[in-house]
C-alpha cells in the first residue's frame, strides 16, 4: 500500500488570497527544482507541478510556491512546500504569520525555539507538520507520523537558504 502526504497547498494559497495592492496584482508562479537541493538527509527531492493549484481571482499574499516532494526509493516520507512573500507583504507581522500558521493542520499549533527560529508544530491525518518563517518566505514541512527522523529533517531544511 502506498503511502502519501498530503500537503494543504490550496488551503496555504486560498489563506494567503485577497491582500495585496489592488493597482498592481501580483502573479503567483511556481518556484523551480533551483530552490532545493537535489538531496535532504538521504531522501531525493522531486519538484511537484503546482501550476494548475495557482489560479486565484484574488491578488495573493505570495509571488511564487514550490512543493516539492521527498522520497526513501519510490516511498514518499515527506514534502516541502516554500512559498515567497509578494513584496507588499509585511511578512515579520506576528498577527498576519499567526494567521497563515492557524490554517495548517488539524491540531492548534505549537510555537517552540529551534536555534535561534520559532518553529510551530502542528498534526494532520498521520502527518507531522512543521512551519517557520524565513526571510520574505515561510516554509511547511509535513512528514509521515512513521518517518523516524522527522527532527533531523526539519533541522536540515531549516539550514537551507530557502
Amino acid at each position: 500500500m502506498r503511502r502519501t502526504v498530503v500537503l494543504g497547498l490550496s488551503l496555504v494559497l486560498l489563506a494567503a488570497c485577497g491582500g495585496g495592492n489592488d493597482d498592481a496584482p501580483v502573479t503567483v508562479t511556481p518556484l523551480g527544482g533551483d530552490a532545493v537541493p537535489r538531496e535532504i538527509l538521504g531522501l531525493r527531492v522531486e519538484v511537484e507541478d503546482v501550476e494548475e493549484r495557482l489560479s486565484t481571482d484574488s491578488e495573493p499574499y505570495v509571488e511564487a510556491v514550490g512543493l516539492y516532494s521527498l522520497r526513501d526509493g519510490d516511498r514518499l516520507e515527506a514534502t516541502l512546500q516554500v512559498s515567497r512573500f509578494a513584496d507588499d507583504v509585511d511578512a515579520e507581522d506576528e498577527v498576519f504569520r499567526q494567521s497563515i500558521v492557524d490554517q495548517i493542520g488539524s491540531t492548534e499549533a505549537k510555537a517552540f525555539r529551534m536555534a535561534d527560529e520559532i518553529v510551530y508544530l502542528t498534526a494532520s491525518k498521520r502527518q507531522n507538520v512543521a512551519v517557520f518563517f524565513e526571510d520574505r518566505s515561510f516554509i511547511v514541512l509535513s512528514t509521515l507520523e512513521t518517518f523516524e527522523h522527522s527532527r533531523a529533517l526539519l533541522r536540515e531544511v531549516m539550514e537551507l537558504d530557502l
